[in-house]
């Protein structure tokens, strides 16, 4: 990552190697994300993102948008057409939520484990508690806050 004038630049090799940055939904609810682009042996980039918020845990998704629906241009990620497994929403069966509806952090990583799992080197458990963590205490100050424009 690049520093620009105070403000960090996520370029095109942060995301080839996976990066988390801070954004901001509607300038109150913060989200850590997680940004990995992949190639396909024919040349496609896809970009891999996991979305995880304390506030809004319902929100919560694995995305995989693929090219050309996705660019980013200086620290805005602008993104379409994403296939999505939102693995906060509330439902019947299996959940993260225990019965006061606060999320259990083994079953947050268990859910986004399973659904990482077709995603080779995208995330690892211990990452996802890092961040977590990081996230439930507010420690967000290190992130790049980036703006994130989806259609």
């Amino acid at each position: 990552m690049k520093k620009r004038m105070n403000e960090t630049i996520i370029s095109m090799k942060d995301l080839e190697k996976g990066v988390w940055v801070r954004y901001m939904l509607n300038k109150y609810t913060p989200f850590l994300i997680k940004f990995k682009t992949m190639t396909s042996e024919q040349g496609k980039a896809t970009l891999h993102a996991l979305y995880l918020s304390v506030e809004d845990p319902e929100s919560m998704s694995l995305n995989e948008y693929t090219s050309p629906f996705w660019k980013v241009i200086d620290n805005n990620i602008l993104l379409n057409d994403s296939s999505e497994y939102r693995f906060g929403e509330h439902c019947d069966g299996d959940t993260i939520y225990n019965e006061d509806g606060h999320v259990i952090e083994e079953e947050l990583v268990k859910a986004i484990m399973e659904g990482a799992a077709v995603i080779n080197n995208f995330v690892e458990p211990k990452e996802v508690r890092e961040h977590w963590h990081n996230l439930q205490k507010g420690k967000m100050e290190h992130y790049p806050l980036v703006e994130v424009n989806a259609s």
